[in-house]
């Protein structure tokens, strides 16, 4: 079975920066574009991150990919 897409969490960017290191592509999409209800994102944000929201979005192998889930 291959797997083509893969959902994850981004804030400072563990979406795009890990899928740059790892030959696929991520998409951090606009606040509140894709639901975050039932996700697990810090209660107290960072000193200094006060104002960015985190978001969700996907990881796939191509661009065709993602556009096919957005």
């Amino acid at each position: 079975m291959v797997k083509v897409l893969f959902l994850g969490g981004d804030i400072g960017g563990s979406i795009r920066i890990p899928a740059l290191y790892n030959g696929i592509v991520g998409l951090k999409p606009t606040v509140r574009r894709v639901t975050i209800k039932g996700a697990n994102f810090p209660k107290n944000p960072v000193s200094g991150n006060v104002n960015i929201i985190g978001s969700l979005g996907p990881m796939a192998r191509t661009c065709d990919d993602l556009e096919l889930t957005m």
